[in-house]
């Protein structure tokens, strides 16, 4: 079964309509049973609709505990047996009510239910169904007087209207209005029994993922396998945003699609997709062969890409300046240009590539003028609170300017202005944790006073020095911050920079100086919680980088957070050890088998001595 299939099984069907009659009558089932059709095109109907084995069963009759589990099934048995129940009728009804002179009319709407037929278990988009009384009209004919209705029925709306506060009476001169109440958002009459509300037209929502869905189906983009991917990629590639349940376009999202529709408009259009499944659709008939198919597609395909290439980035940028003008440079109150540029009032406002990938806006008067923001609509209040190109002054220090400048490599203060003289003054990053735009003088000073000189060794006279680097604070034990030799040691925070002695400098450099000459030696443990019950071996209470753990021979497992280490016992480090080991794949630490006992050695009795043969005297060689 399958959740875009509409089709059921006619034993399906005749189940839903024996329930159907068992449950709320023979009125309630329509002659014959009901067959839908997809009016997609290419759409798959060889599998069933996803629907309940058992009709007569729903979610109480099943005792699901599971709550989302009897969600789901309630909604699957509902709709299931909704498909094959009898129509509803509805009577509706619109009355208008006229003043006595026609200058005033009123008009009222409602609609009364005949025969709820499938309404009776399922109504789609309302989970309460609403009283009926609420939108009943009483039964009026035409030419009737009209009746008022009972007093301080619209109280309780008119307390909701926005605006005032307190309720403010009209004038008792104006005529015909004394004695009523009015806020900004509704009028409420003397006896309470009329209200009129203010109402104003409101814009189409936006997509939400499920009615983005609803709309590709209409269109016919995609196969319901496809969807999910779809609507997954616009958000993770920054297409659109969600808010809520709204999927919100985000510029980006924008300028993609202005890109595809001025240079690949046929291969986005809503026809493409259908027409080329019906070209597949006719190879897998065996109408039409499938390498044509493909030739014919990447002939044309491979031709657009070749002219795109050709074309001079310039000439991309401005195309889509135009298209997306209204958008990115929208008109101005006062009437002028609003593609000036808002610092040097000579170039023009355009859209620019940046080296690190993205887009944002800038002037066409570079490098003279800097002045840039970020693709999209002007936000005046986000551009007064921002750093101009030129920087932001922040004062002046021993005559020099300090300004706040916006770099490739993020925020930077700087000390004097940059000339011919001076090509490169003095420049100090601010650190990730300080808001470049909230920064004051006196800590911009700070970080231009960088590297700090903390004073000689006491060892060896060479400086010691605290800066900040690429990965934070540190401590620097060389000639100079730019030699790649001496000793390096982090420091703690950022203020720590500014105030740490030569005390602490030098208990830092030791402890780096031991902790290089610790490598490859094995760590002491925080706690010996003794050998293991079972497989022997110490078992350990050690520090780990991300948390304490226990540790037997090579097996590792974290302490959870509920059991502190000084309180941790054998048998839960045991436990903790064979659970770990069981989820790494490794056997349990099975028991040391006892070394059988040795024999004793037999005393073996001294072989015989073997007598040496005697030797025979040699002769005495004749005279």
């Amino acid at each position: 079964m399958r959740t875009d299939g509409i089709d059921m099984a006619p034993e399906a069907m005749t189940m839903a309509r024996d329930a159907i009659a068992e449950r709320y009558g023979d009125k309630y089932v329509p002659a014959s049973p009901r067959i839908y059709k997809n009016k997609a095109k290419n759409a798959q109907e060889a599998h069933e609709c996803i629907r309940p084995t058992e009709m007569s069963k729903d979610a109480d009759a099943l005792k699901l505990m599971d709550g989302d589990q009897r969600k789901l099934y309630d909604l699957i048995w509902k709709r299931t047996l909704a498909c094959q129940m009898e129509s509803a009728r509805l009577e509706r009804t619109t009355v208008e009510i006229a003043s006595a002179d026609g200058h005033v009319m009123l008009r009222a709407t409602g609609q009364v239910v005949l025969f709820d037929g499938f309404l009776r278990v399922y109504e789609e988009g309302r989970d309460d169904v609403a009283d009926d009384d609420e939108k009943r009209l009483p039964q009026i004919m035409q030419g009737d007087a009209l009746k008022k209705a009972a007093a301080s029925r619209y109280v309780e709306d008119f307390t909701k209207a926005a605006g005032v506060a307190d309720d403010a009476l009209i004038d008792a001169g104006d005529s015909g209005a004394s004695g009523m109440q009015r806020k900004s958002g509704a009028i409420l009459a003397e006896k309470h029994a009329v209200l009129g509300g203010q109402h104003f037209t409101q814009p189409p929502p936006r997509f939400t993922e499920a009615t983005l869905v609803k709309r590709m189906e209409e269109l016919g983009i995609g196969r319901p396998s496809t969807y999910a991917s779809i609507v997954t990629t616009i958000q993770d590639r920054g297409y659109v945003r969600r808010e809520g349940q709204r999927l919100i376009p985000e510029d980006k999202g924008r300028l993609v699609t202005a890109f595809l529709e001025n240079y690949f408009k046929r291969y986005i259009g809503y026809d493409f997709t259908a027409d080329l499944e019906d070209q597949l659709d006719k190879v897998s008939a065996g109408d039409a062969e499938y390498k044509k198919v493909l030739e014919r597609f990447w002939r044309d395909f491979s031709a657009a890409i070749a002219e795109t290439s050709e074309l001079r980035i310039t000439e991309v940028l401005e195309k889509i300046n135009d298209v997306l003008a209204p958008h990115l440079f929208p008109a101005t109150e006062d009437g002028s240009d609003p593609r000036l540029c808002p610092n040097c009032e000579i170039g023009r406002l355009s859209m620019r590539t940046a080296r690190s990938g993205g887009a944002f806006i800038g002037c066409s008067n570079y490098p003279e003028c800097r002045y840039t923001r970020p693709f999209g609509p002007p936000d005046p209040e986000a551009e007064a609170s921002a750093i101009p190109p030129d920087g932001k002054l922040l004062g002046e220090d021993q005559g020099d300017e300090i300004r706040v400048f916006k770099g490739r490599f993020g925020p930077y203060v700087q000390r004097g202005a940059q000339t011919e003289e001076v090509p490169k003054p003095p420049r100090q990053s601010i650190p990730k944790d300080w808001e470049p735009e909230e920064l004051e003088l006196e800590r911009a000073v700070m970080l231009l006073s960088l590297p700090r000189e903390i004073g000689p060794h006491p060892e060896d006279g060479i400086m010691v020095w605290a800066n900040i680097g690429r990965y934070g604070p540190y401590l620097k034990h060389a000639a100079s911050t730019s030699d790649r030799g001496g000793t390096n040691a982090n420091l703690e925070g950022i203020d720590e920079v500014f105030t740490v002695g030569m005390n602490r400098a030098v208990q830092l450099l030791a402890e780096k100086v031991a902790s290089r000459g610790q490598r490859g030696v094995a760590a002491a443990p925080l706690r010996e919680l003794g050998e293991h019950p079972v497989a022997g071996g110490p078992v350990n209470v050690m520090k780990g980088k991300y948390g304490p753990y226990v540790k037997w021979e090579k097996i590792n497992a974290t302490i959870p957070d509920t059991i502190e280490p000084e309180d941790i016992t054998i048998d839960q480090a045991v436990q903790l050890i064979d659970e770990r080991a069981e989820k790494a794949g490794k056997k349990k630490p099975a028991a040391k088998k006892k070394a059988a006992p040795k024999k004793k050695a037999v005393a073996k009795k001294p072989a015989a001595k073997k007598k040496a043969p005697s030797k025979k005297a040699a002769k005495k060689p004749d005279a």
